[in-house]
């Protein structure tokens, strides 16, 4: 509080604030705090992240959702906000979606063992048989622990 005070221009002390309020589940604080970041740092990942999880818990998912998904590639597929955009998915009973978006993460980086296996829980949970297949088998060869049995539950959905 008191570094905003002095700078109230320093975005990282209203992010770190809305973290604050998150952590407190104080989430209208959270998102006034974070909006104000976001008004200095139009551009940060960090404080989207934030905004998105503050909206995914007030029951905002979709809201949170459109912040991320324009990101480019490169930022839509890091781990952070790949998760975030998925858990809002989940939250909006979009498995489809979730799925769609876990399979282009994957695709853009096809040694990734971790993106191949998110990709293929993704298309199970969407009832996307095949898909779930191309990707656990990509899993599988990557070494993913548990892929094998993804696809061998798979095969018994079909």
């Amino acid at each position: 509080i008191r570094a905003a005070r002095l700078d109230p221009n320093s975005a990282t002390a209203w992010g770190s604030l809305a973290d604050v309020a998150m952590r407190q589940n104080t989430l209208s604080l959270a998102l006034q705090h974070i909006a104000k970041a976001r008004q200095l740092e139009p551009t940060s990942v960090a404080w989207r992240l934030i905004e998105c999880r503050a909206l995914a818990r007030s029951g905002e998912p979709g809201k949170g959702v459109e912040l991320l998904v324009t990101l480019d590639d490169s930022l839509r597929f890091q781990r952070p906000v790949l998760q975030q955009i998925t858990e809002c998915y989940g939250l909006m009973s979009k498995p489809d979606d979730a799925a769609a978006i876990c399979g282009k993460a994957s695709d853009s980086s096809p040694t990734d063992p971790a993106l191949a296996m998110q990709a293929a829980e993704w298309f199970e949970k969407a009832k996307q048989h095949d898909s779930a297949m191309v990707y656990a088998s990509r899993a599988a060869e990557l070494g993913v622990a548990g892929a094998i049995e993804l696809m061998m539950r798979v095969q018994g959905e079909r």
